[in-house]
């Protein structure tokens, strides 16, 4: 069978497509929500749903295509009390599972609900206000942002990983030069300072007639007698 130019299976899931919601029924008692005024509240839901539920998906949702998963009490004392409802209504097709969601969500979110659920009378008219804690629509936007969120957190792990590699890396390279540690001023004034003594050097040598590779003496100066470089004489004293 064919619908909406999908092909759909004959045979549903074995526990078909749910779809949950979680209500705070303000006014309403734990003690106040028994199976009757339960059983209103899941034909109250069922018929937002509209002909989508059975196996074939054409038949009008009921009470019993809906589930109360678990109710509790979320303020006990009796100016605030509060029953926290947690339910789900179930269709056998996959493609109508977004159907009855968005139905029930819709109605949820209006402006009518509060207005069916004190008319429906007994526990429920107790009903003040209530609260969407969570649908399906929530879920599953939460569900596609943490895929996301893993991603960035990897990138900046590899990033922050790639970052203290690279800054070890030339750490360790910089060690291998003996300069490599210095502040560039200092670097800068050492050369500076060999230019002006090698000047200085010049200058004198100029001044008294000496070249580089010029033995002369000049007038007024003695001699420079360097060290004898004869072997001394390592015999032991008699």
């Amino acid at each position: 069978m064919k619908q909406g130019g999908k092909q759909l299976s004959l045979v549903p899931d074995a526990t078909g497509y749910p779809s949950r919601f979680v209500l705070k029924l303000n006014g309403l008692k734990k003690k106040s929500f028994n199976s009757a005024v339960q059983y209103q509240f899941k034909e109250l839901i069922a018929r937002q749903a509209g002909d989508i539920c059975g196996i074939g998906g054409a038949d009008t949702c009921k009470a019993v295509d809906v589930s109360i998963l678990s109710y509790s009490t979320v303020q006990r004392r009796q100016a605030s009390a509060a029953l926290r409802v947690d339910f789900q209504i179930t269709t056998y097709r996959a493609a109508l599972q977004s159907t009855a969601s968005s139905a029930v969500q819709s109605y949820l979110e209006g402006d009518v609900f509060l207005t069916d659920l004190q008319s429906q009378g007994g526990g429920l008219a107790r009903a003040t206000s209530f609260v969407l804690i969570s649908s399906p629509e929530e879920t599953s936007s939460s569900s596609e942002d943490k895929p996301v969120v893993m991603i960035m957190i990897i990138l900046l792990s590899c990033l922050c990983t790639i970052g203290v590699c690279w800054f070890g890396f030339k750490r360790w390279t910089q060690k291998t030069d003996s300069t490599a540690w210095r502040p560039q001023a200092d670097i800068q004034r050492d050369y500076e300072v060999g230019m002006y003594l090698g000047q200085l050097e010049k200058n004198e040598r100029e001044a008294s007639g000496l070249n580089k590779d010029d033995e002369r003496v000049a007038p007024g100066l003695m001699p420079l007698t360097l060290p004898s470089t004869k072997p001394m004489n390592t015999s032991t004293w008699v």
